[in-house]
This record gives structure tokens, sequence and C-alpha cells, in this order.
């Protein structure tokens, strides 16, 4: 991914870290590591990256060992409910849930974790419903393939 691309810094800055990183996973001898990382740094040059995202990322990958690096990170449990939606009609509901949520909140001032559990639950049953007639409007939109 080009550099100038309209992905937030926080995703672009990440990339050559997980690169890097990748790369330590990969390679059992620290001459492979460097050989392969000085490749990587041509890439993300050539693809418009600061040099200093891309040395602090190199810097920051070659801190770990190649078993440290093939660990698999332990996540903490959290109580939130995760709300999964298809990739299409994502961009259609974020800002429109995100107005609701902020609305939901406002008229119950008083929420608690167990409160906000219970809206969260609710916007993401109107999520799937307003999905769901995305899904048969497109579907009557679309040719019939067999017909």
């Amino acid at each position: 991914m080009l550099y100038s691309s309209s992905h937030p810094s926080h995703v672009k800055n990440s990339i050559p870290y997980s690169q890097f990183l990748r790369i330590c996973r990969l390679c059992s001898e620290d001459s492979d590591f460097s050989l392969k990382s000085d490749e990587m740094c041509d890439f993300f040059d050539k693809s418009g990256y600061p040099a200093s995202v891309i040395q602090a990322s190199r810097h920051h990958a070659q801190l770990f060992d190649r078993q440290s690096a093939l660990q698999t990170s332990q996540k903490e449990n959290s109580d939130r409910i995760p709300l999964t939606l298809k990739f299409q009609v994502r961009g259609i509901l974020k800002d429109k849930l995100g107005r609701l949520w902020n609305y939901l909140k406002s008229i119950f001032p008083c929420c608690d974790q167990h409160h906000e559990g219970i809206l969260y639950y609710f916007m993401t049953l109107l999520a799937h419903n307003v999905i769901n007639k995305v899904e048969k409007q497109r579907k009557a939109l679309s040719p019939n393939p067999t017909g």
C-alpha cells in the first residue's frame, strides 16, 4: 500500500512493523533477516513510507528473537459483544450506528456496563435488519444468472 493512500496513519505505520516481524518469524538466521529486511526497507521506501517509520519498525522487530516472535499472544477476555458486518455494508452503517449509539446514550445517560450491553444488542439487531434489507434490494436489482 502506498503511504499516500487515504488510510489512517496508524494503519499505514503498522504495516512495516508487521512485515518486519513476519520476516523475523520466517528467517532462522540473523544474516537472512538482515538481507530480507534490507529488501523490505527498499520496498517501503519506493512506496513512499518515511524513513523514520521504516527504521523504527525494523528496529522494533529486531528486538524480538525468533522464538518470541513465533509465540502467539494471549488476549484478555472482554465483556464487549462483537458486531460483525459484511464489508460492503460497513460504510453504510458505520455513521448511522455511531449517531444512533450517541442518541441512545443521551436518552439513557445513567447507563452502566450492563445497560450498554443491552443497547448494543438492540443496535446489532437493527444493523442485521438493515443488512438483510440491503441484501434483498441488491438481489432484486441484480440480473438472474439462471434465467
